[in-house]
């Protein structure tokens, strides 16, 4: 799932990790998670918002990082893709987006 305003600047995402690009390349994630099992379910839950940003996977630890963020209005999700062509190669089965920086328990909560 990539959010953007219609810019490379202003993107970010989760897949394997949660990562900002600066405009022409994805930034270091602060966090990331082990690569994806095959056949195996997984619940993904972040917020955010400027230079604070937390995300859990399927009941894990919590990790949250700092990195700031250009937090511009959201004109686009992607859901199974992203603008490179990078396909998903798998299900969704669901996307909530909640417009406000979620407390820590709350995202620990949605992956339980």
């Amino acid at each position: 799932v990539e959010l953007d305003a219609n810019s490379t600047a202003t993107r970010f995402g989760v897949s394997t990790q949660f990562y900002k690009t600066d405009g022409t390349s994805p930034v270091s994630p602060d966090i990331t998670w082990s690569a994806p099992v095959v056949g195996t379910n997984y619940k993904h839950a972040f917020s955010y918002k400027a230079s604070d940003y937390a995300g859990v996977r399927s009941g894990s630890a919590l990790q949250s990082a700092a990195y700031p963020l250009t937090t511009s209005p959201i004109t686009h999700i992607r859901i199974g893709s992203e603008p490179s062509a990078a396909f998903l190669n798998g299900h969704i089965r669901k996307v909530a987006y909640y417009p406000k920086r979620l407390p820590n328990a709350t995202l620990e909560a949605l992956t339980a």
